[in-house]
C-alpha cells in the first residue's frame, strides 16, 4: 500500500536554474572586482612611470645644458630632446628612433622657453596624457625648478601662475581631461 503523506521523491542531479543563476551572479561580481583592481593598478603604474619620466629628462637636461649658462640667455638656442635622448641619462625605455617618448610611443617635444615674466628655461611637453596621469604630475612637488605647468595650454599652476602648486584636488578635477598635453616650465 502506497503512503500519501510521504510522496516518493527522485533523487536528482546537478543544478538547479535557480542555483546556477546564482553562481554565475557571483562568479560575474568576483570577476568584474579582479578587473576593477587590475585597472588601478595599471593606471597608477603609467602614471607612476610618466613621473618618473619627467624627473629623469628633468635631471639629464640641467645636466646637458647647465654647463653653459649662455645657454639659458639665448632664445635662439635649441634644448633639443634628441641631444638628451643620446645621453646616456635617460632610461633606454623611454627612446624611440633617437628621440624622447612616453611609455606609449608617443614623442616628447622639448624646447627653450617660459611663461610669461619668468626667468629663461626650457619645458618639457608630454602629449596625450590621460587625467589620473595629469593629476599625478600637478600634485607633486618640484621645488623651485618648476616655473609652471600648462595644461591642454592654459598656464595651471606654477610660480608664475595664480596657483603656486602643488595642485589641489579640485583644481586637478577641473583641469585635467580624458586625454591632456602637459608642458610644464623649468629654469635650472
Amino acid at each position: 500500500m502506497k503512503n500519501s503523506t510521504h510522496p516518493r521523491r527522485r533523487h536528482r542531479r546537478g543544478l538547479t536554474l535557480l542555483e546556477a543563476l546564482f553562481t554565475l551572479v557571483v562568479a560575474t561580481a568576483l570577476l568584474s572586482l579582479a578587473l576593477l583592481v587590475y585597472r588601478q593598478t595599471r593606471d597608477s603604474s603609467r602614471s607612476n612611470e610618466n613621473l618618473e619620466e619627467i624627473i629623469q629628462i628633468y635631471d639629464a637636461t640641467v645636466s646637458i645644458y647647465t654647463d653653459s649658462q649662455a645657454v639659458w640667455n639665448n632664445p635662439s638656442t635649441q634644448v633639443d630632446a634628441g641631444v638628451v635622448a643620446t645621453s646616456t641619462l635617460i632610461s633606454k625605455k623611454y627612446i624611440s628612433g633617437g628621440q624622447i617618448v612616453t611609455w606609449t610611443g608617443v614623442k616628447i617635444n622639448m624646447g627653450y622657453g617660459a611663461p610669461s615674466q619668468a626667468p629663461p628655461g626650457f619645458f618639457v611637453e608630454l602629449p596625450g596624457l590621460d587625467a589620473e596621469a595629469c593629476d599625478l604630475l600637478m600634485v607633486q612637488t618640484y621645488g623651485d625648478n618648476l616655473s609652471a605647468i600648462a595644461v591642454n595650454g592654459n598656464n595651471v599652476i606654477g610660480r608664475y601662475t595664480q596657483h603656486p602648486g602643488p595642485a589641489d584636488i579640485t583644481l586637478t578635477a577641473q583641469t585635467c581631461k580624458e586625454l591632456n598635453t602637459v608642458r610644464m616650465y623649468f629654469t635650472p
